[in-house]
């Protein structure tokens, strides 16, 4: 089981003159790095700056801790309210206001590619690139003998010289490097078997490849 990363921070504000925490502490587990990584998603998709949601898990210390009981110590601690996680599409940080007051607190920034990296997390984007670059190279394949939607004759390149064979190992070899690929991403892919195809297309495919045997 991997151990939490515990975060040591600066204090910042907008407030020139207000009397700010020195230190912020807070920890990221691999579950809230997870998390964070699907608000980042999340930002992306909807266009958005960042996404805010209530989060409680930061140690506001008035004076910077020299040990343990410098945290603990009741007195030590700033009191904060309506503290919150800020997620962007590249990093995240804590805010909160100083009680009673309209003075906003935030801790530094972090970048969440970093975080996720430490965990062993594949961030939504770089599946999504791993994705692109297979569908980019089972692009790149060369069509021949075959007709599109409007009838035309596609031949890029001189049939194989071994014909079905060839087809057929190019054909398993893509299907091995996508349930590879699902694996890696922590999705279960169960084949259907024999007829039970969801794919008109591809239904279409394994029909014409059995005739053939």
């Amino acid at each position: 089981m991997q151990h939490a990363l515990k975060f040591v921070t600066e204090v910042r504000s907008d407030s020139e003159y207000a009397d700010i925490p020195e230190q912020a502490i807070f920890e990221i587990d691999p579950a809230s790095a997870a998390g964070i990584a699907a608000l980042s998603r999340r930002v992306l998709d909807a266009n958005a700056n960042k996404i805010e949601v209530f989060d409680y898990r930061t140690t506001w210390l008035k004076k910077s801790a020299q040990s343990d009981a410098d945290i603990e110590d009741p007195e030590n601690q700033e009191a904060v309210e309506l503290d919150a996680l800020v997620v962007s599409e590249a990093e995240f940080w804590f805010t909160g206001y100083l009680k009673h007051t309209h003075v906003k607190i935030c801790t530094e920034r972090q970048r969440i590619d970093e975080v996720c990296q430490h965990f062993g997390i594949e961030t939504i984007e770089t599946v999504e690139d791993r994705a692109l670059a297979w569908l980019c190279s089972l692009a790149d394949l060369k069509l021949w003998d075959w007709s599109d939607d409007q009838g035309n004759q596609l031949s890029e390149c001189a049939p194989p010289s071994d014909g079905y064979e060839d087809s057929h190992n190019a054909l398993m070899a893509l299907i091995d490097s996508a349930r590879t690929f699902l694996a890696s991403i922590g999705h279960e892919s169960t084949p259907l078997g024999p007829g039970g195809i969801d794919n008109p297309v591809l239904a279409g495919a394994a029909a014409s490849m059995q005739s053939i045997h």
